[in-house]
């Protein structure tokens, strides 16, 4: 796995290179690592590019999770308000974390997702999900700065 700021410090071509390699290897770290790059890409001016990188990457690695037939240990978790939530309550709920707090809403999806990877009756709520952290990571790519208050 790649630093953030490694991703940082070198080309745009070169990180795009890092974080496929990586996504193949680890997805559900490569996520949380997209997730950190965007965080600290957040308010720097000519960023835009890896910011892109950064979204596109999040949204392939929650993909490819989402499409993990391999179980996860923990299972779903049973204090995860995502996986108990009914599929038809969730779209809504997401759509709102999302607008509220769109990095911990990332966070707490990437955690739901990387739980029921594999689990029976999950892929519509994973699929939901998926569609929800690549609408957050767009969100988070055009940000150009702090949301002033």
């Amino acid at each position: 796995m790649h630093t953030v700021s490694a991703l940082i410090s070198t080309s745009v071509s070169d990180a795009r290179t890092s974080l496929s390699y990586d996504l193949q290897s680890n997805p559900i770290g490569t996520a949380h690592t997209a997730l950190r790059l965007l965080e600290r890409l957040k308010g720097k001016e000519g960023q835009a590019q890896r910011r892109q990188l950064a979204a596109t990457t999040l949204r392939k690695a929650a993909k490819a999770i989402a499409e993990d037939e391999t179980r996860s240990p923990q299972g779903p978790g049973s204090a995860d308000m995502y996986a108990n939530l009914p599929a038809a309550d969730l779209r809504n709920v997401l759509a709102c974390r999302v607008e509220s707090d769109p990095v911990s809403a990332e966070t707490e999806m990437l955690a739901t997702l990387a739980d029921i990877r594999g689990e029976e009756g999950q892929g519509t709520r994973r699929k939901i999900l998926v569609g929800a952290i690549g609408k957050a990571a767009k969100t988070l790519a055009q940000q150009e700065k702090e949301p002033e208050a």
